[in-house]
């Protein structure tokens, strides 16, 4: 927390575009954690990335959600998905605005017993 920078980086359109050149759609989820995401796969290393968007029609709502970026952006843990970036744009119609929030976490699929079976592997590699 205290000097330490964010991870946490917010992409801009530029950013944006090198995302979308390397990295492939897979499939749309309706997760309980995230709501609806949108699962991209890098085409060099086949890492998961999920994208999450978040529509604030109020300043309050603004506000939540930039603490939830600076919340996941002090934490680091082996059990929690990383917030790895994010993007905000406002969008106006005739009678209203909106700010949306597309959040980048990183993704796992997750299979229990291959976890597992990795986890033990890992621990014997580390007593040999």
């Amino acid at each position: 927390m205290g000097g330490k920078s964010s991870l946490v980086k917010e992409y801009s359109q530029s950013g944006l575009r090198k995302f979308e050149k390397n990295f492939t759609y897979v499939k749309s989820l309706n997760d309980e954690r995230f709501g609806q995401i949108y699962l991209f796969s890098e085409n060099s290393t086949k890492k998961f990335i999920a994208l999450s968007d978040k529509i604030c029609t109020n300043h309050e709502k603004v506000d939540t959600i930039k603490g939830l970026i600076n919340f996941h952006s002090n934490i680091q843990h082996d059990n929690l998905l990383r917030l790895i970036g994010y993007t905000r744009r406002e969008e106006e119609s005739l009678c209203s605005s909106k700010d949306v929030f597309t959040l980048f976490f990183e993704w796992f699929e997750h299979d229990l017993k291959q976890e597992l079976e990795e986890r033990v592997a890992r621990k014997v590699r580390m007593l040999i």
